[in-house]
C-alpha cells in the first residue's frame, strides 16, 4: 500500500516497502517496477513513498530510507559494500547493485530491510 500523504517516517516507509516485497514472488531484479507488479528493493521503497515512476521527484523520506538500507548493507554485507564509496546521490544506484547482484537472494533483501526497520 503506497504512501497516502499522511506523515510517514523512515521506519514506517521501510515497513510498507517490506510488505510490498514480502515474498520472493513479489520481488524482482533489474527493474524498479515489473509489469507483473513485482518490485526491486528501490522500487518497493519508491512505490511505498508514492513515487509513480522513475522520473518523478523523490521525497526526502524515501531518500532517507534508501540511506538507512545502505547503512545496513554496509554493516551486514561489508564485502559487497566495501567496494563502493557511496555519496548520498549514489545510494539508490548502489542499493540497486546490491539488489541485482547474482548472489543476492530475497532473504538478503528482507534481512537488510528488517535490520533497517529495527527488527531482530
Amino acid at each position: 500500500m503506497p504512501f497516502d500523504g499522511a506523515t510517514l517516517d523512515v521506519r514506517g516507509l521501510l515497513m510498507l516497502a517490506r510488505d510490498e516485497i514480502n515474498t520472493p514472488r513479489r520481488w524482482c531484479k533489474y527493474q524498479l517496477y515489473h509489469d507483473s507488479g513485482r518490485r526491486c528493493l528501490i522500487g518497493a521503497i519508491l512505490h511505498s513513498a508514492g513515487v509513480p515512476n522513475e522520473v518523478a521527484p523523490v521525497p526526502a523520506v524515501a531518500r532517507d530510507a534508501i540511506g538507512a538500507v545502505w547503512h545496513m548493507i554496509e554493516r551486514e554485507y561489508p564485502r559487497f559494500a566495501g567496494r563502493y564509496y557511496a555519496s548520498p546521490e549514489d545510494l539508490p544506484s548502489y542499493v540497486g547493485l546490491f539488489n541485482d547482484r547474482g548472489t543476492t537472494k530475497h532473504k538478503d533483501i528482507i534481512h537488510v530491510l528488517d535490520c533497517a526497520i529495527g527488527r531482530p
